[in-house]
């Protein structure tokens, strides 16, 4: 099976426990691109992702400050250091030298800056604009539904020079390196905003990262998006020059594809197919724990759901020692 670092395509959930699987085709070492099967991707924006498969694709474009290594352990990407004061609440982040976007253009501390202001402005509407909620001045720019923010930028941040610049936070917080790791917290550059504080209308669908991977076609949600290696991120080298991310709506038609040589690599197995995966693939598959934490939940908010007897009914018709019976995977 070749290895390929492409973040997150490395890793899929593949049931409600916290096995994860990887399959691989019969050419996984064929000349040519690699071609891997994912879902349908949403928005291609860090702080405005909202389904997996569009954080597959965007982990392959962007890499961040820091990432998490198998134990959860934080070690430094884009940052060269991330240094608390004593008092774990201003944090002084140093950028490795050279770093670079795809177009070119310098990954400076501002780069970092704007897009976390972008970000946090309660206007822009962001998805993750909650995770900026710990440094200071996200009140001003947050004040609540139906009122106008008082400032644009987060008091907070502050560039020192083109490759330091420094986050105080409202309270002290001593995993707030490890925080860093998730992609709302990447960067962007000058390119994707048509003004100051104002993000291109057609950015989101191709993205100009600073990552292990550029984008070199892509079309509407459905076309394969194609994605060549870039020698300029700051990571280790990629094992894979050029990789074709083909998206499916059906994860059944994916895995067929799989089986009949027109994908190289899967990040999923349709539920119906687990159980022969085994004989399917002739061992070409790969199982690792993934930290995921999967639940059902119920919207009491829902007429007919607000009589906790109804509740109470479906709890109990859950089949809880077959669930455990059957094991992870």
């Amino acid at each position: 099976m070749t290895r390929i670092r492409l973040g997150l395509l490395a890793v899929a959930v593949v049931t409600a426990t916290t096995a994860g699987l990887i399959a691989c085709g019969n050419s996984p070492e064929s000349a040519g691109p690699v071609r891997i099967g994912i879902g349908i991707p949403g928005e291609l924006l860090p702080t405005n992702l909202n389904d997996p498969d569009s954080a597959q694709v965007v982990s392959a474009l962007f890499a961040p400050l820091v990432d998490l290594d198998r134990q959860g352990r934080p070690y430094e990407v884009a940052a060269a250091s991330v240094v608390p004061d004593q008092h774990n609440q201003i944090w002084t982040v140093t950028l490795r030298e050279g770093l670079s976007f795809h177009n070119g253009e310098p990954v400076t501390a501002t780069s970092f800056v704007d897009a976390w202001n972008y970000a946090a402005y309660q206007p822009n509407q962001q998805r993750a604009n909650h995770l900026f909620a710990r440094i200071e001045g996200y009140a001003a720019l947050n004040p609540g539904p139906g009122q106008a923010p008082t400032e644009q930028r987060l008091a907070g941040l502050k560039v020192v020079n083109e490759r330091v610049f420094t986050i105080t936070l409202t309270e002290p917080f001593a995993h707030f390196r490890a925080m860093l790791s998730a992609p709302a917290f990447y960067p962007l550059p000058a390119a994707a905003f048509s003004a100051p504080g104002t993000l291109r209308a057609d950015f989101a669908r191709a993205p100009i990262g600073n990552g292990p991977y550029r984008i070199v076609a892509s079309g509407e949600p459905d076309d394969p998006i194609r994605l060549r290696a870039y020698q300029g991120h700051p990571g280790p080298a990629t094992a894979v020059d050029e990789v074709v991310l083909v998206p499916y709506r059906d994860l059944s038609a994916a895995y067929e594809d799989l089986l009949a040589g027109e994908l190289d690599v899967v990040g999923d197995v349709p539920a119906d197919r687990l159980d022969t995966v085994d004989d399917d693939l002739d061992g070409r598959y790969l199982r690792h724990p993934s930290p995921v934490f999967q639940f059902l939940a119920i919207p009491t908010y829902q007429a007919e759901l607000a009589d906790p007897r109804v509740r109470q009914a479906i709890s109990m018709a859950i089949d809880r020692e077959q669930i455990s019976a059957a094991g992870p995977g």
